[in-house]
This record gives C-alpha cells, structure tokens and sequence, in this order.
C-alpha cells in the first residue's frame, strides 16, 4: 500500500488502496515456477477467489500460474468520512518467458482452479 516509507520501484508494487495492508503480499521465482504469498493482510489476498490465508496469518507461498486471476484485499464499506466503498485490487496474470513463450495455464483438477466465468462473471 502507498505508504511514506515505501515508493515504487522495479522490484515492488505499490498502491493507494484503503483495503490492502502495508505489506500485502510477495510473488516469488523458485524452481522455474511462480508464486504468490499472504504476508499477513487483514482483508486476504486471493488467486481465483480462494484466500491464502485467516486475517493477520502469514500464508504458504503458493504456486500461481498464466491467466489466474489475483485478488488484493476485499471491498469494504467506508465511514461517513470517507463515503462510498473501498476496492480491492484484481488482475489477470499472464506471465511470460524471457523468449515469449507463455507459462502453463492451471490444471482443472488443481485446488485453487476455478472456472473464470465463476470469477468474473463475464467472458
């Protein structure tokens, strides 16, 4: 989350986003795969609409693959002060190879694949 002390730069994201926790998450490279880490958010971070891990707790890195959908935090309801309701962040990932070829989509048979109609309700 945008914050004073962190800025973006080339090896982190940074948002302005009421719902998301300072240090919202990690993606990490290991082993030729790619994945993705709660580090202890209060509203969740999700891949296809399953969340990582319980408010406040650390997740497992977990493996993330092309055309998951990542979810930030949650939509939440603001006071009277700030009015209206506050977004969650949501992306597709499409991850690429230094020579263009695309990573492996997620198996059906995986435990976090869901449909993407069921995700986005669109397509």
């Amino acid at each position: 989350r945008s914050s004073t002390e962190e800025k973006p730069d080339t090896y982190n994201a940074v948002f302005d986003c009421r719902v998301l926790s300072k240090s919202q998450a990690a993606f990490s490279l290991g082993d030729g795969n790619f994945y993705l880490k709660d580090t202890g958010s209060s509203n969740g971070t999700f891949i296809n609409n399953f969340r990582l891990s319980q408010p406040g707790k650390q997740s497992e890195e977990t493996q993330i693959y092309s055309q998951d959908i990542i979810r930030f935090g949650s939509q939440v309801e603001m006071d009277k002060t700030y009015g209206g309701k506050a977004k969650c962040i949501v992306a597709r990932i499409q991850i690429y190879f230094a020579d263009g070829t695309e990573f492996v989509e997620r198996a059906v048979n995986d435990k976090f694949f869901r449909c993407k109609e069921d995700i986005c309700g669109q397509e």
